[in-house]
């Protein structure tokens, strides 16, 4: 019991740490690149109208799209479609499906107006804790260092959501608890993270049917249904978010299956902003690209040779998802095409943990670094600013 104890303090120092050291960077970054201003971090482009409530208060990228997280935050002040704001999101049932971050980030600043950008960060800043909770958590069920959780910290999710506020670590940190509470007879819990998972994205729809596929397989055909029954407050959501929102058109991501890999694999760009850096970056994103494809094969590798569980039907899915992802926007840099995986690379650097099989970190490993380009030239100024502020 007190070995028990001491590794659950173990994994939640492990996870402090790790979320505050996302925090301090947010900070440095805030403070070095939007003068202060947190709202920087939702990347909000002027191409895109804001709420006039909103716009004094808010960093806007001049000429720019900006990213996801603008539309998220924008959710978040208006969930039940009060304020009349899913007029200005791009995609308005898409990101309404995806309700579980903006939704908590309301209800964690009590819906007053001028808590809620804090509360949003936060959500994404708890989500990264307990992803590393999770992960450290379940590499230590298997005897290993529970500081190895900080691995979570190296997912393209982690790195994407503490820079721009998207939702892909709060699905990443619900894959991590999947793979732990499968383990672990934890019924309840496990029930709740997949039914959380479906809510954070659609994508999310994948661990309660991986499950209920799993327990099909495996001839529980009650628990089957039980666990497949996680998907409803989710699809409850989904046809009241239709109900108000416009159906305007997706975007044309999908492609036959590897085809987008194959084609990002021979396809270099000039980076105008750094064309001395260009044949360097390229390389990084050969590497990132590279990465992901021999991430995948050593994911269909272990699926093939393992029992159809529920981890292993979950890896399949995400690998799929993986391949036919690949439209030429959605493939230009790792920032983009290695968010919708990551809880397939997290499955993979946890199994090699696990299995003291490292060398399987690497493919993982060589996405992240294509991904961590992306962060830094931000984080350059950011280091430029505190040597200003220091001498």
């Amino acid at each position: 019991m007190r070995l028990v104890t001491r590794g659950v303090r173990s994994a939640l120092v492990t996870a402090l740490a790790g979320a505050s050291a996302v925090v301090a960077w947010q900070w440095l970054i805030v403070q070095g690149n939007y003068s202060g201003n947190w709202t920087g971090l939702f990347c909000t482009g002027e191409r895109w109208k804001l709420p006039e409530e909103l716009r004094a208060r808010t960093v806007v990228f001049p000429e720019a799209s900006g990213y996801d997280g603008q539309f998220y935050r924008l959710i978040a002040y208006d969930p039940l479609f009060q304020k009349g704001y899913a007029a200005l999101v791009d995609s308005p049932r898409l990101r309404y499906w995806r309700i579980l971050v903006p939704a908590s980030a309301h209800v964690l600043a009590l819906g007053n107006a001028g808590w809620i950008d804090a509360a949003y960060i936060a959500v994404v800043a708890l989500s990264i804790l307990t992803g590393i909770y999770w992960t450290s958590r379940l590499v230590l069920r298997h005897g290993r260092n529970p500081r190895w959780g900080l691995l979570f910290l190296l997912l393209p999710a982690t790195l994407a959501s503490m820079d721009r506020m998207v939702l892909d670590a709060t699905l990443a940190a619900l894959f991590a608890g999947f793979l732990y509470y499968s383990g672990e007879g934890h019924a309840r819990r496990f029930y709740a993270v997949c039914a959380l998972a479906a809510l954070a994205k659609e994508t999310g729809l994948i661990l309660p049917a991986a499950a209920a596929a799993a327990a099909w397989m495996g001839g529980n055909r009650r628990r089957a249904a039980a666990i497949a029954s996680a998907a409803l407050p989710a699809i409850a959501w989904y046809v009241f978010a239709s109900w108000h929102t416009s159906n305007a058109p997706l975007p044309d991501i999908i492609e036959w299956p590897g085809w987008g890999i194959v084609r990002r694999a021979f396809t270099f760009y000039s980076y105008d902003r750094n064309p001395s850096l260009t044949p360097l970056l390229n390389l990084f994103d050969l590497a990132a690209i590279l990465g992901l494809a021999l991430s995948l094969v050593l994911a269909l590798r272990w699926v093939w040779k393992r029992p159809p569980g529920a981890e292993e039907i979950s890896v399949l899915l995400f690998a799929v998802l993986a391949l036919v992802l690949g439209s030429r926007d959605h493939m230009r840099d790792a920032f983009g095409y290695a968010r919708p995986p990551s809880p397939l690379l997290l499955a993979l650097m946890a199994r090699g943990v696990i299995t003291g099989r490292r060398w399987t970190l690497v493919p993982p490993l060589m996405v992240t670094a294509g991904v961590a380009l992306v962060l830094v030239r931000p984080t350059m100024n950011a280091l430029a600013w505190l040597v200003r502020f220091y001498t």
